[in-house]
């Protein structure tokens, strides 16, 4: 057994960098997933560098220290047979800072991403310690989202939400949503799903306990545009000023730390305390895989 304790962090006081020992395997780190999410709590980001990576291996060591995995909806291309490993979201442009899914019931308590071939140049996975970024913003920041708290509206059309809970029918889909706190939702007539999400923009991890958190969506999920389904405001739907939306991201960007992937790198991350992104790159070659999953 190796010991967690002493590894380095990714960045200042920050994050944990596993180097594989010779002949190592990620299925071997995975025997010890108790104590690979207690450093998880402790850093918030965990990087594994140099442990071999194929598909069937990464979603093995993921099942080890998950109760639940999530299959996310929308463009992202099939891996697995079960859908549960992906790829990244498309596209090869900056991808702002966010938790992922954190604005509906359904945010995971872990991220895992394992590089199976990095850009050529930049394409950086980003993070930011949302403890740290509550202790940056203002005062008065922190004050307005501690009594306050904020809307996602959002709409799904039928193959996504068909994809996202694995099933076919309305009547699986209310079975799922109805009595989600927070949540109000319509079923449309072409089978979209529209829904209004409530929600605290500081949170805390609901599973174990964990320092208070600016660890959402708001800085990828705009105000109300005309013609955007997909926006954020505060609870009542009075809008999120912009001199505060820039405050954040402020704060954020002072705070991120970006992963430069190598080949075969696998990065977790707790969802309700970090937040990631990605910076632009122009190579259709890198290829980033993606699970999502509730602690075991």
């Amino acid at each position: 057994m190796r010991d967690l304790a002493s590894v380095a962090p990714i960045a200042q006081d920050f994050g944990a960098v596993i180097e594989a020992a010779p002949g190592e395997a990620l299925a071997d780190l995975g025997r010890e997933a108790a104590a690979l999410l207690r450093l998880l709590d402790t850093s918030g980001a965990v990087l594994l560098r140099g442990f071999p990576l194929n598909p069937s291996w990464f979603s093995g060591f993921v099942d080890a220290l998950t109760a639940r995995r999530l299959t996310y909806g929308g463009p992202r291309e099939k891996v697995s047979d079960n859908d549960e490993v992906q790829l990244v979201e498309p596209g090869s442009g900056t991808f702002g800072l966010h938790c992922e899914l954190s604005a509906t019931p359904f945010r995971p308590d872990l991220c895992f991403f394992g590089c199976e071939r990095p850009a050529n140049r930049d394409g950086e996975t980003t993070l930011a310690d949302g403890v740290r970024v509550l202790a940056a913003v203002s005062d008065q920041t922190r004050a307005l989202f501690r009594s306050r708290r904020v809307k996602y509206t959002w709409r799904y059309d039928a193959a996504r939400w068909k994809r996202m809970f694995r099933i076919d029918s309305a009547e699986e889909l209310h079975a799922i949503l109805d009595g989600r706190p927070g949540l109000t939702y319509e079923l449309r007539d072409d089978g979209s799903l529209s829904s209004e999400f409530v929600t605290d923009a500081i949170v805390t991890r609901s599973s174990a306990p964990s320092s208070p958190a600016f660890a959402n969506s708001l800085m990828t999920v705009a105000g109300p545009r005309p013609g955007q389904p997909f926006h954020s405001t505060f609870e009542d739907g009075s809008l999120i000023p912009d001199e505060v939306r820039e405050e954040i991201r402020a704060a954020a960007a002072a705070l991120t730390v970006p992963i430069a992937w190598r080949p075969h790198d696998v990065l977790i991350i707790d969802n309700w305390r970090v937040l990631h992104g990605r910076r632009a790159f122009d190579d259709p070659g890198r290829r980033i895989l993606a699970m999502f999953g509730d602690r075991a």
